[in-house]
């Protein structure tokens, strides 16, 4: 209810504690628009930083918030992804792909009895926290832009490290 509202809270959803603080920025630049034939699925790349912290080093969970266009009545920041780094010392970095499917972007529909996408403008969000969010990009999703048999992707959230983070699909 206080997420909804902008109310403050004292630990927000993802929040977690580390003696280390992590920089985050785009490692290659999101798409406007949802790629289309792309088997249903968008990667965003993220680079994370330790920028200070112990020599011994930490560990961040890099969350994806997905917001649906307005209209659409689904509440907004809704986590669709995330995945955790290895531990990284001050200084040094590690790229994660975030995945986002047509089923990630689709409500189900009483209706048609299945899940359909919503076509329109998606806000995504990455970042440590609900409430800590560092990066945002908006992208367009078409009419036909994702298919039914699109939809039928994974639903649990699913990312991967270059540093090889397991990805629970594997």
């Amino acid at each position: 209810y206080l997420g909804l509202h902008d109310e403050p809270v004292g630990f927000p959803f993802g929040h977690g504690l580390s003696y280390t603080s992590f920089g985050y920025e785009w490692a290659e630049e999101p798409p406007a628009a949802f790629p289309p034939g792309a088997g249903g699925r968008l990667e965003l790349a993220v680079r994370v930083s330790a920028e200070e912290g112990p020599a011994s080093g930490g560990r961040e969970v890099v969350q994806l918030y997905l917001s649906f266009p307005e209209g659409s009545g689904e509440p907004r920041r809704q986590l669709k992804g995330f995945v955790k780094t290895e531990s990284l010392a001050p200084g040094e970095g590690v790229a994660v792909a975030l995945q986002l499917t047509c089923r990630d972007l689709s409500i189900w529909s009483v209706e048609e009895t299945a899940w359909v996408a919503v076509p329109g403008a998606f806000l995504v969000e990455v970042g440590s926290s609900s409430r800590d969010l560092r990066l945002e990009a908006a992208f367009t999703l078409a009419a036909t832009g994702c298919s039914s048999s699109d939809s039928t992707g994974p639903t649990a959230p699913t990312g991967t490290t270059e540093g090889g983070v397991a990805d629970p699909e594997e």
